[in-house]
């Protein structure tokens, strides 16, 4: 909004201030959105509940959707390096949790049955190309656009 860019939020949680105060596996969609952020929402619903939303934003979003959901892994060490005429370098250590430790998580990427494979197979089925996908601090995130077709 600062940047002069027309913005609509959405959150389960009044306190948040969100513009529509709605539930997003429940919301109907009245209007499409150039693009459509989602950022530690996903996890908060059962899986099956996320295949159906991916669905209904495939239909939302004109161009992209940006989204994070969490990977299954605890971090043993996180290294960031930069040297002269080379760009900074980052890449971690991590094993698998083998639990959610988060109580409000239904699922996590990495954790059965949620394979990486699972994700972008939902992704795909619900008509979304992924653009590209990297991994930081344990999260999923797609932060390219993930898109219907081809990007214009």
């Amino acid at each position: 909004r600062s940047k002069n860019v027309s913005v609509t939020t959405l959150d389960i949680d009044e306190d948040k201030a969100p513009d529509i105060v709605a539930n997003i596996v429940e919301y109907d969609f009245q209007i499409k959105y150039d693009h459509v952020l989602a950022f530690e929402v996903f996890e908060h619903i059962p899986f099956d509940k996320f295949k159906e939303v991916l669905h209904r934003l495939a239909n939302v979003a004109r161009r992209y959707l940006f989204m994070s959901v969490p990977q299954n892994d605890r971090i043993l060490a996180d290294f960031s390096l930069k040297l002269p005429k080379i760009k900074r370098v980052r890449f971690n250590i991590t094993v698998p949790r083998r639990q959610i430790t988060t109580p409000h998580h239904f699922w996590e990427v990495n954790y059965p049955p949620i394979k990486t494979a699972t994700m972008e197979n939902a992704l795909s089925n619900a008509g979304f190309e992924i653009c590209r996908q990297d991994k930081a601090f344990s999260r999923f995130f797609a932060l390219q656009p993930i898109a219907r077709g081809k990007p214009s």
